[in-house]
């Protein structure tokens, strides 16, 4: 038999725990619920040694913390060891107390040492530390948990740490301020890395060195992709890709966005690219299976391989296709706008603007037909933080529910209060305008 959880509201009541508020009978049950007792002393006894147990945590996390900071020789001493020991004991047999009010507050200050801890300073860093807090069962993959993440994983706080509202709130702030502070740090370092790298490390321009075969470095802009397959939605971010061409050889260097990581990892194993693979009539990089069976590569460099070709595919498309004239319908649509499209997307000023989607969209069906959105673009207003959106290109059409267009919406921080495919498609246009403003 499920054991019914404690509510503090009629909205947390789960009906079908209460079958006889279903029946048609006439007899109610009258009976007193017994409250049990609890007395003054023993209340101020427990809040005393709750506060006690928060003094305790704060103070002995931070020594933990600085025990860990030691070099592995000091941290190698006995002595060492049975203080780092008996501290994560005492963490332990707190966080699992038989009260729950000891519980709650262990739990606390556990949850907001880790979050709050200036060594999470990038997006990797709070990578590591939610993989390690998951793998530790001190937090929960929820798709509807409160803390959110860039990558897609929202988080939740396992039920036994005994949270009422005050808590989770506090957590969620502190969790919200950290990831502010990491995007706001992030975007300073990108910024200054792009800067750097068009100053000193590059040598010929993009079309010299995709459309006119110059050998050198380059630095591209590679626009964002959405992929849907069967109803799932992938979305790859766009970036800056730093090359370099020897002959025919595509060689990417560093990435600048989402992306950086993974080609670190490339350039360290001299991955490169045949140029001739992103002529127009290549759809697909190389056969993995021809790479594998035919020219001995191993799966991880044609993984390597793979990625790299569809970067450079994006960059080289995009490029492309930057010289075609406008279609009509842009045009008149222009005629409409009163704000910059990079101003309404990263400045938030109000009034209507005309969005240019630079990446695709790529849509496969359950046949395995493949249809790809290119050049998309849509009008859109906003009003003291009123979103609507007003007029889609012909291709963007069948994407958007028809109450899509003209609804009025409170878009949010992060165009959360927009339905999913216009919420999806404008934080695709924030990150390609966020990315060409560095090469401005």
């Amino acid at each position: 038999m499920r054991k019914k959880e404690v509510v503090k509201d009629l909205k947390d009541l789960n009906p079908s725990d209460y079958p006889e508020s279903g029946d048609n009978s006439l007899d109610v049950d009258l009976g007193e619920i017994a409250i049990p007792e609890v007395k003054e002393e023993e209340a101020q006894k427990v809040q005393a040694a709750a506060a006690g147990i928060a003094s305790w945590m704060k103070t002995h996390l931070q020594k933990l913390d600085n025990l860990n900071a030691q070099p592995e020789a000091v941290q190698a001493r006995p002595e060492i060891k049975k203080a780092i020991k008996a501290i994560w004991g005492k963490i332990y047999s707190f966080m699992n107390h038989s009260e729950a009010g000891y519980r709650q507050t262990a739990w606390l200050e556990f949850l907001l040492h880790k979050i709050e801890s200036p060594a999470t300073k990038t997006w990797i860093d709070l990578s590591e530390l939610t993989e390690w807090l998951v793998k530790k069962q001190y937090l929960e993959e929820n798709e509807r948990g409160p803390l959110k993440t860039p990558w897609g994983p929202r988080f939740a706080i396992p039920k036994t740490a005994s949270f009422g509202a005050i808590q989770f709130r506090q957590v969620e702030d502190a969790w919200n301020k950290m990831s502010k502070s990491i995007s706001h740090e992030t975007a300073q370092n990108r910024a200054e890395r792009a800067r750097q790298i068009k100053d000193n490390e590059t040598d010929v321009s993009d079309i010299g060195l995709l459309e006119e075969k110059e050998n050198g470095t380059a630095l591209l802009y590679v626009p964002g992709q959405i992929l849907i397959r069967n109803g799932e939605v992938d979305f790859f971010n766009p970036g800056l890709l730093l090359v370099r061409r020897d002959g025919d050889k595509l060689f990417p260097i560093e990435g600048v966005g989402s992306f950086d990581r993974k080609i670190d990892g490339i350039n360290g194993r001299k991955t490169y690219v045949l140029s001739f693979t992103l002529a127009p009539d290549w759809t697909r990089p190389p056969s993995k299976k021809m790479l594998i069976e035919e020219r001995g590569f191993k799966e991880a460099q044609t993984n390597d391989l793979c990625f790299a070709w569809y970067l450079l595919k994006r960059a080289s498309q995009h490029l492309s296709m930057s010289n075609e004239v406008p279609p009509e319908e842009l045009v008149k649509f222009g005629e409409q706008v009163s704000v910059p499209a990079n101003e309404f997307l990263l400045e938030r000023k109000n009034g209507v603007a005309l969005i240019e989607l630079d990446g695709s969209i790529v849509i496969t069906g359950e046949d395995k037909t493949r249809t790809a959105i290119d050049k998309a673009f849509f009008l859109v207003e906003r009003e003291s933080r009123k979103f609507r959106l007003l007029k889609t290109s012909g291709n963007l059409q069948a994407m958007l529910d028809a109450e899509s267009f003209n609804e009025e919406y409170a878009e949010g921080d992060q165009y959360e209060g927009l339905p999913s495919p216009l919420q999806m498609l404008l934080k695709m246009a924030y990150f390609e305008a966020y990315f060409k403003q560095m090469l401005e």
